[in-house]
């Protein structure tokens, strides 16, 4: 009550001068406390500097609650940390290890309703987006559409987005929303159990087509086994090794030429990729005329007969720790 008095009575210039000398934590619980003062300091602090984060945290531990942890090196932005809505239940800065850097924690209320969704930046530069493996924000139907809000004006170099069985039936949804970011590098986390039913749905030509049209000129799959919903199918060894190599000859046909498969993601860790499994598909996109970067990570047997069979068709492929032995991970790099 009294702050809100003050607010009346003071020039909002005194106040403000006043506000800027107390500490980081202090500014936002004052601001979390006099609505009005808020409402007069945020604008000047938007206009002021350029938001820059190093880092956006995203996980949902409980379903109506979003929590963000930030990271910014620029201390300067760690002023748009504050921009406190209603809906933005706490709001805690914190100091990094680096000096130069700020972190600051937010707990945000998940809006039961989409006029009640409001960016959270005036606008911001992101380096990495990253939804939590532990506790992600599965992008079901309609969540694509919050983030997109959520971050409206805001441009993500590099964002990571957790799939699995369930929310994998919304992957369309998910190039609109890199577009709106003017997102170019994404990482498609996929989560065990079950994962080779979901190669379709990246496999999609409608879907891969959308990828390329929002800008996106780098997928990453990866895969983490903690967690995630399934199904109860059985697949062959035909369907284990034919539809990831498959996505892979999509996404490269569609003119994705930067492209980094982890084996976890769509292969179980007992298998092992033979020479003649991926021979094929190697020797294929060795004859296209365009410069590739493409990263296998994957157990494969005899190694050296598939950089023989590669090079024969003049393409470069280089494994890393490569002993011939099966209980080994192999890095594959092919370029033309």
């Amino acid at each position: 009550f009294l702050l809100n008095l003050a607010m009346d009575l003071l020039p909002p210039e005194l106040l403000e001068g006043i506000f800027t000398l107390l500490p980081w934590n202090d500014q936002l619980r004052l601001r979390l406390t006099c609505r009005k003062l808020n409402a007069a300091i945020t604008p000047r602090l938007l206009n002021s500097e350029r938001c820059e984060l190093a880092h956006i945290n995203l996980k949902q531990m409980f379903p109506n609650k979003l929590i963000l942890n930030m990271r910014t090196a620029n201390a300067k932005s760690a002023k748009h940390f504050a921009q406190l809505e209603k809906r933005m239940e706490r709001v805690k800065m914190l100091k990094c290890d680096n000096k130069e850097e700020r972190a600051c924690v937010v707990n945000l209320a998940l809006p039961t309703s989409e006029s009640e969704v409001q960016p959270i930046f005036e606008e911001a530069s992101i380096e990495l987006f990253q939804i939590c493996t532990i506790y992600p924000l599965y992008l079901d139907e309609g969540k694509a559409e919050l983030l997109t809000q959520l971050l409206h004006g805001c441009t993500v170099k590099r964002a990571q987005i957790v799939v699995d069985y369930l929310s994998v039936a919304y992957l369309a949804q998910t190039p609109p929303f890199l577009s709106a970011v003017h997102c170019k590098s994404v990482e498609f986390v996929i989560k065990f159990p079950d994962f080779y039913p979901m190669v379709p749905y990246f496999s999609d030509s409608e879907f891969i087509c959308a990828l390329v049209a929002a800008g996106v000129e780098e997928v990453v799959f990866s895969g983490d086994s903690k967690g995630g919903r399934q199904s109860t199918k059985d697949y062959t060894h035909d369907t284990i090794f034919q539809q990831p190599f498959n996505l892979l000859r999509a996404l490269i046909n569609a003119g994705i030429t930067t492209i980094t498969y982890e084996k976890s993601s769509f292969w179980r860790s007992e298998e092992r990729a033979t020479p003649g499994d991926m021979l094929e598909f190697f020797n294929e996109v060795s004859a296209l005329d365009v410069l590739l970067n493409i990263t296998i990570n994957a157990h494969i047997m005899n190694a050296d007969v598939l950089i023989r069979g590669v090079e024969a068709n003049g393409a470069t492929l280089t494994c890393e720790n490569c002993d011939n032995e099966t209980t080994t991970w192999h890095k594959t790099i092919i370029s033309k």
